[in-house]
């Protein structure tokens, strides 16, 4: 490996999905630990409204009609799931990106 390479290679740690994060100065890692908490309770909030919204119309009575009146339902239905879970994944690259393990703020695993 040249020296290059090393330098490179050591200033970057693997994250879970293959990607390469790079390894902040810790002067700079408060701020940075900041940024991802407050991220983290914007995709915290995300996830709980669109798993509220989904839990709803699961129960709206339009879902019980037969036919052609519950295929917008289902068609809600189906995408407030996929949003749901497309954000639920979202926060957990956040947690993983953190650590999973915030000081003041929430998850401690």
């Amino acid at each position: 490996m040249t020296r290059e390479a090393e330098q490179v290679s050591s200033d970057r740690r693997p994250h879970s999905a293959g990607a390469l994060v790079p390894v902040l100065p810790a002067a700079r890692a408060p701020r940075w630990r900041s940024l991802l908490e407050d991220r983290w309770h914007a995709r915290l909030q995300e996830v709980t409204e669109l798993s509220v919204a989904y839990h709803d119309a699961a129960a709206a009575p339009a879902l019980s009609a037969g036919g052609d009146e519950a295929r917008p339902a289902k068609r809600r239905l189906r995408r407030l799931l996929r949003q749901a879970v497309t954000a639920r994944r979202a926060l957990a690259d956040t947690e993983d990106l953190t650590g999973g393990v915030f000081v003041q703020g929430r998850p401690l695993r």
